[in-house]
């Protein structure tokens, strides 16, 4: 009787799993990953468990078997990766997320002889609040509470500034049940006789920006799932940039400044107000709007805006 020898199918999960540590490990080292992620990465070493099982019972039974071997630890390994990137900024997460202790603090920078400032703000994903001082001598005051550690970073060259405000959480845990009970929230104000560049990261959080009585050379806005209210500054001739998210964004225009709007729209609707009208398209998607009185206007902004799924309205 002649012998047949059955050859066993060469196992997914080794190739698999070393490509995973090796492209975490890369991600990490180059500063992709958020800070401290490695740790709770290894929170999840069940699901190496899981995906052996799956396997051993599946995987080296026949081709089927290790395709979706193969697809449930993808979907796994990215579900594992996609929590590490984004739980801090989902307002359903962060109640089970312990983030540590709720700190204050109030900063401010004397404006002295600046004239002129590079201003970048990245928001947390808590309400955000940002206005003009009045009878300050400050450039920026804030009263801040916040988790992790907050970084506010100044240089000064002549009568020029950057002012730099972010926070990071560098450790957080899971927990089963809810441990923030108190609420970070920013309240930033900036002077109104310094020139600035403007840059605000938005977070998940609600956002109320009042630049009217700013005096801003050009506006960047980066914005993410919360929704947002933007006052736009009423005087000066501003080029600005808006990259929508997911979170609705309301714009109101003084009624003393006009405005050009180049829209790439996207899955959002978009409703200007009835001052503006349609002039043409760079596009099929890229759409001109301007105010009646754009052509003629001393005052005014050009606001290029790349629409995401979030609505925009102006008005």
């Amino acid at each position: 009787m002649g012998k047949h020898s059955h050859r066993q199918r060469p196992s997914l999960f080794w190739p698999l799993f070393l490509i995973t540590v090796g492209g975490i490990l890369l991600l990490s080292n180059l500063g992709i990953l958020p800070p401290n992620s490695l740790s709770l990465l290894w929170r999840f070493w069940p699901l190496i468990l899981v995906i052996m099982g799956l396997d051993i019972l599946l995987g080296r039974k026949s081709a089927i078997g290790s395709i979706i071997t193969s697809l449930v630890a993808i979907l796994l390994i990215g579900g594992a990766l996609a929590f590490i990137f984004f739980a801090q900024g989902m307002p359903d997460m962060t109640k089970h997320i312990d983030l540590g202790n709720l700190q204050h603090e109030t900063i401010r920078y004397p404006r002295q002889n600046v004239e002129s400032a590079d201003v970048f703000i990245d928001w947390p994903s808590s309400p955000a609040n940002l206005y003009s001082l009045s009878d300050s001598n400050d450039l920026i005051e804030g009263d801040i509470n916040y988790y992790g550690n907050l970084y506010f970073d100044t240089e000064k060259q002549g009568s020029h500034a950057d002012i730099k405000l972010d926070s990071r959480i560098e450790q957080f845990f899971i927990t089963t049940g809810s441990s923030n009970e108190q609420k970070e929230s920013w309240t930033v104000g900036l002077h109104p006789r310094v020139a600035l560049n403007l840059e605000l990261d938005a977070g998940s959080g609600s956002g109320n920006y009042n630049l009217e009585d700013l005096k801003i050379n050009t506006l960047t806005v980066d914005a993410g799932s919360g929704p947002m209210d933007i006052i736009l500054p009423n005087s000066g001739q501003i080029r600005g940039f808006i990259d929508g998210g997911s979170g609705f964004i309301n714009l109101t225009l003084p009624p003393q400044m006009e405005a050009k709007l180049i829209i790439d729209e996207g899955s959002g609707s978009f409703r200007p107000g009835s001052r503006f009208h349609q002039t043409g398209d760079r596009d099929r998607d890229t759409h001109i709007w301007l105010s009646d009185n754009f052509q003629d206007a001393d005052n005014y902004i050009e606001l290029s805006i790349d629409q995401s799924s979030g609505d925009i309205q102006i008005r």
